[in-house]
């Protein structure tokens, strides 16, 4: 006699560094509807968001993430070259250890996992058991920007490298539904140099006002890069700083591997907050994008009102 394989609900939480604060709005309002996932897999910040989701945390990280303005961003994320990434996480790090201290994947009263890539070989690697701070710190390793990870004899890089809405993961897990999350559909603001500078003649110029103030903040804080590189020769707009560079290419690097993920292994429901507009090192602007977060779900709620019967 076959049996009926009990529906399991799977929650993605695709990559996206600050624009992951919308899915703390997401979350709150799936919870609003009485929908509560099986499991829930994360990449990069969606790792993060979805640790605390999993363990009862995710209202003490909306607090926190609520009172962030730029220079508390700037401290915490710990400038300076070195070790594989401009930002070393230490701070960052030193902050989650307090909140989650030595929680266990185990532990968490929803079942979690988070993906990292193992940067030597290029494989995606599924954090689903052990410490769960190490598996947020690995599959938070933007390239370049945070520094790798070296766990389970592995240097560990963001999870967004192989695969950024992770619903095959869901999938191998045992979920029969799988609602993602896709944080990078939004169209892109237009990356502007900080130092560009457009000429009318030989002695008249004139500097690109900047549509991202943070972002322009970023790129002269301390002035590391200014330090390492001297700048362009005056007759022409200047090289791209390493910032717009680093972040431009992550936010094609995301879109082109996700779509492709997507393509290929579609989830029952896709949630695409819009978001692009919100710089990937924006971590200042969480109320903003909360408040977007939730109006995603509120937009597709009619597609989720079946699940909302089933998945309590």
């Amino acid at each position: 006699m076959q049996t009926t394989k009990k529906a399991k609900l799977g929650l993605a939480l695709g990559s996206g560094a600050a624009r992951g604060w919308s899915l703390i709005g997401i979350l709150n309002q799936l919870s609003l509807m009485g929908l509560k996932p099986d499991l829930v897999v994360g990449c990069s910040i969606g790792s993060l968001v979805g640790a605390a989701y999993c363990t009862q945390r995710l209202e003490e990280l909306e607090t926190w993430v609520r009172t962030l303005d730029t220079w508390q961003v700037i401290r915490l994320l710990d400038w300076g070259m070195g070790q594989g990434g401009v930002v070393s996480g230490g701070r960052l790090f030193s902050q989650l250890k307090a909140t989650m201290g030595a929680t266990k994947i185990e532990d968490c009263t929803t079942e979690f996992a988070a993906v990292a890539t193992e940067l030597y070989t290029g494989r995606e690697h599924v954090f689903n058991e052990g410490s769960l701070l190490d598996a947020i710190r690995a599959s938070c390793a933007i390239p370049g920007v945070l520094a790798p990870q070296f766990i389970n004899q592995h240097w560990m890089i963001d999870g967004a490298v192989v695969n950024p809405v992770p619903v095959s993961v869901c999938r191998a897990m045992g979920a029969t539904h799988v609602i993602a999350i896709d944080l990078n559909s939004g169209k892109p603001q237009p990356l502007t140099n900080p130092h560009d500078v457009l000429y009318k003649d030989a002695t008249e110029e004139k500097v690109q006002e900047q549509p991202n103030k943070f972002q322009d903040l970023l790129g002269n804080s301390k002035n590391f890069i200014e330090n390492i590189i001297k700048k362009r020769n005056s007759g022409g707009p200047s090289t791209p700083g390493f910032m717009a560079v680093a972040n431009g290419a992550i936010d094609i690097m995301q879109n082109r591997i996700t779509r492709s993920r997507l393509a290929a292994d579609p989830p029952d429901i896709l949630i695409q907050p819009k978001v692009g507009h919100i710089g990937i090192m924006e971590f200042n602007r969480a109320e903003e994008a909360i408040e977007i977060g939730q109006s995603s779900v509120i937009q597709v709620a009619h597609l989720l009102d079946e699940y909302v019967g089933i998945f309590k």
